[in-house]
């Protein structure tokens, strides 16, 4: 009953499990797909970022920038294995002590990553024997990303020269899962494109109750799909 507490609450260990697992950070790794969108959009980035960017290949140097890079929260996701809680599920009654409390962790695992050496890392963050991680799936090793001198690529960058001269089509590692990777692992190569320009203002709201783009981004995206469509057609 809740008006005699012990230190045996599964909710007040679970949320210092998820306390711990909060203030845990993965170093930043660079792979040849990240590496290469920073290098080649440094020119575009705000001078002490643009400097850093652009010096990523630098043995000493490179490792201090990838951390400078990651305080930006979507470069971060990009530069570090990431995990954050997303659903609870503890007690039925105000006033009674639950005999358990669940959360979801959803992490975001850097190709490459040793998933035991991840796995041991998570579990000893946290410390408390009787806190359970369990993993719905030890993810298989990703196929390696899609080559970018390819047909469909120059259809991309024919398009986007049309509309946009002068904007360069660069790599890019999405932290977000999609098909891609299932089709890669089976010899496929697949592309994925964010075609509408949009602000960070605007990336902040995905899957947000106010997740938007803007009228005009819109339709400039959708011209430059049919404009790809077409190019890849020829």
């Amino acid at each position: 009953h809740s008006s005699v507490p012990t230190d045996e609450n599964p909710v007040a260990r679970l949320v210092r499990a998820l306390d711990r697992i909060g203030s845990l950070e993965f170093p930043a790794e660079l792979n040849p797909v990240t590496r290469e969108f920073f290098l080649q959009l440094a020119p575009t980035f705000p001078r002490g970022l643009a400097v850093c960017a652009a010096r990523l290949d630098h043995p000493v140097e490179g490792e201090e920038c990838a951390e400078l890079l990651s305080t930006n929260p979507n470069y971060n996701a990009m530069l570090r294995t990431t995990c954050t809680p997303t659903t609870l599920d503890a007690g039925f009654k105000e006033n009674v002590i639950p005999g358990e409390a669940r959360a979801n962790l959803n992490c975001r695992i850097l190709p490459g990553t040793d998933f035991r050496e991840f796995a041991r890392r998570l579990r000893q963050t946290v410390d408390d024997p009787a806190v359970e991680i369990r993993f719905r799936t030890e993810p298989a090793a990703p196929p390696g990303p899609s080559p970018m001198d390819h047909p469909l690529v120059e259809a991309i960058r024919s398009a986007v020269e049309a509309l946009a001269p002068g904007v360069p089509v660069v790599p890019y590692m999405s932290p977000g899962g999609t098909d891609s990777q299932a089709l890669r692992a089976r010899g496929i190569h697949a592309y994925g494109l964010l075609p509408f320009p949009i602000e960070e203002e605007e990336i902040r709201t995905m899957h947000g109750n106010d997740e938007k783009i803007r009228l005009e981004a819109f339709r400039w995206g959708t011209e430059l799909l049919y404009r790809i469509v077409v190019e890849a057609a020829r």
